[in-house]
């Protein structure tokens, strides 16, 4: 079964990525994505770049991808920063994103 919902498109600077998936946000996640927007920049960029880079290449690419593992089997996780991770996991209803702040 199709979604009727619209595929996401992400603006990074003056190019716009349509995704191919639909991106579902964890109870709290999409604020702090949105709490980057506000604050920090170069963050908020860098976790666009990284959902871009999840939709096109899910378990390759940007910010070091490494499956999870014990209680977070099937999850992923890549660097957002030193100590920021955004932790994922993609099946067929789209990207499933439990954090993009604080480390696991």
């Amino acid at each position: 079964m199709t979604s009727s919902r619209p595929l996401p498109v992400i603006v990074i600077g003056q190019v716009r990525y349509q995704l191919t998936r639909h991106v579902l946000w964890a109870s709290g996640v999409h604020d702090d994505y949105l709490e980057w927007r506000r604050t920090d920049a170069k963050r908020f960029e860098r976790i666009q770049r990284l959902i871009v880079d999840i939709d096109q290449h899910p378990f390759s690419g940007l910010g070091k991808p490494e499956p999870l593992r014990h209680n977070l089997a099937g999850a992923w996780s890549r660097h957002v920063r030193q100590e920021h991770r955004l932790i994922y996991h993609v099946d067929n209803q789209g990207i499933h994103l439990y954090s993009v702040r604080d480390h696991y």
